[in-house]
């Protein structure tokens, strides 16, 4: 944690092997950390500077894309090539979602019930319902999708194609 004023660490939290990226539920302030080396996420109380619960899921995690209305989080399993959805007030997989090869990234549009994860192995993204849980749509990218980004306002998803150097840009 850094003080913004000093611009100095005030704490450092250990987590699990091999923290990737990040996300923080609004309603509780918990931050989910994927461990990608340990296959769980770190729940980090940030008040407390402390992790305060672990989460096992699936192998390699790498990200994890939280849903604010449902209290739900999607946290892409690269090794399994699945997406665990985890119940954030219970803190437990609710669900487990198989996607394209080798999912890196996960982004969640609210408003249009849907989160899209990019599948950098089979150049493609998973186009997730997240009130039914389910796949709904797989598109096709450029090579290497590593990260995906949404507006909400024009429910479309932006891919960052890191082998192609290139973006793509999928309209809902």
């Amino acid at each position: 944690m850094i003080d913004a004023e000093s611009r100095k660490v005030t704490a450092t939290i250990e987590v699990g092997n091999a923290p990737d990226k990040m996300g923080v539920d609004p309603a509780s302030h918990l931050l989910y950390v994927a461990n990608r080396g340990g296959g769980s996420i770190s729940v980090v109380d940030p008040a407390k500077s402390a992790v305060i619960d672990t989460i096992a899921v699936g192998r390699s995690p790498g990200d994890v894309a939280i849903d604010p209305p449902s209290r739900t989080a999607f946290v892409p399993n690269a090794d399994d090539d699945s997406v665990s959805v985890l119940d954030l007030e219970k803190r437990t997989i609710i669900e487990t979602i198989q996607v394209g090869d080798h999912p890196t990234a996960a982004t969640v549009d609210s408003d249009a019930h849907t989160v899209f994860v990019t599948n950098n192995g089979s150049a493609s993204v998973s186009v997730i319902d997240s009130e039914k849980r389910a796949v709904t749509d797989t598109v096709e990218v450029r090579d290497g999708p590593q990260t995906v980004a949404a507006d909400p306002s024009t429910h479309t998803a932006l891919v960052v194609n890191f082998t192609d150097n290139t973006i793509s840009v999928i309209k809902r």
